[in-house]
């Protein structure tokens, strides 16, 4: 638990940087407008979900629940076995 904390806070921190690195470029030098909104929009989401916050509030329980409920939906049921009287038959 611990050790995905820190990977996602390294991801996380290494995303903001590019991002405010990458505005600061497109900024200054003569760049493609979409080319750089795509970009920073990609940079900017993946800051966003690699946050450690978000991850644990948001992105993990929704998952969790999301696993529960398919789990649930597909969970086999044991079959139903008809029980007859077998007397009358011998």
């Amino acid at each position: 638990m611990c050790l995905i904390l820190l990977i996602s806070l390294i991801i996380s921190t290494i995303a903001w940087y590019a991002f405010l690195y990458y505005l600061l470029y497109a900024i200054k030098r003569e760049v493609n407008l979409s080319s750089a909104a795509l970009i920073l929009l990609l940079l900017l989401s993946l800051g966003v979900v690699s946050c450690p916050m978000i991850l644990y509030t948001t992105i993990l329980p929704m998952y969790k629940d999301l696993q529960k409920s398919c789990l649930g939906h597909f969970k086999k049921e044991k079959p139903h076995v008809l029980k007859t009287n077998d007397a009358h038959l011998g």
